[in-house]
């Protein structure tokens, strides 16, 4: 049995097996006119997108919507929706991060390594929860919108007063990292 070679050196078996041919053209024969209208009129006419960096059009905020405007109140309420699903996956995918982060570093180098990681989480999670916490799961824009009211009225009355506990949380990371870096350094005393 011979095979051919072309120029680049490949061989050419479609000469040799004829019953390989005729599956081929019987093939073209059915796929042929649904290739032909898929690309010369579908593909020309579409806009083409990728399905996940679909792009919804920024609506007003429930803050500047007209009195009685239902509409907009739905917009706008949808568009809160689909904001608050966001920060929820973004909040997931730095955790997991983070997680893989310490699952390749291992405990103790991964405290020193993982800490960006680690700051971006609790930072997604902090502002998660100023914007979303302790509304429920079928709170509304308008229920967020009157429990940023109520938390910037709170915080203009008490200045002195932290309402994240970002301050909290330094204290405990510096401590946190006074106990790692004792462990690695000798971990028979620790």
């Amino acid at each position: 049995m011979s095979s051919t070679h072309d120029e680049h050196g490949s061989v050419d078996l479609s000469s040799e097996n004829k019953f390989m041919n005729r599956l081929i053209g019987l093939g073209k024969i059915f796929d042929g006119p649904a290739t032909f209208f898929r690309e010369k009129f579908v593909e020309k006419n579409r806009k083409e997108y990728p399905y996940y960096h679909r792009n919804y059009p920024r609506v007003p905020t429930i803050d500047e919507c007209a009195f009685g405007d239902h509409v907009c109140f739905f917009e706008a309420n949808e568009q809160f929706l689909r904001d608050r699903k966001v920060d929820k996956f973004i909040t997931q995918i730095l955790a997991r991060r983070a997680h893989e982060c310490y699952i390749k570093h291992g405990p103790y180098d991964g405290f020193e390594k993982c800490r960006q990681l680690d700051e971006d989480h609790e930072k997604a999670l902090t502002n998660y929860y100023i914007k979303y916490g302790d509304l429920g799961s079928n709170a509304t824009c308008i229920d967020a919108y009157m429990k940023q009211k109520h938390r910037l009225i709170w915080q203009r009355r008490n200045p002195e007063k932290d309402i994240v506990g970002l301050e909290k949380q330094k204290e405990i990371r510096k401590e946190v990292a006074e106990y790692q870096k004792r462990i690695t350094e000798d971990p028979i005393k620790a």
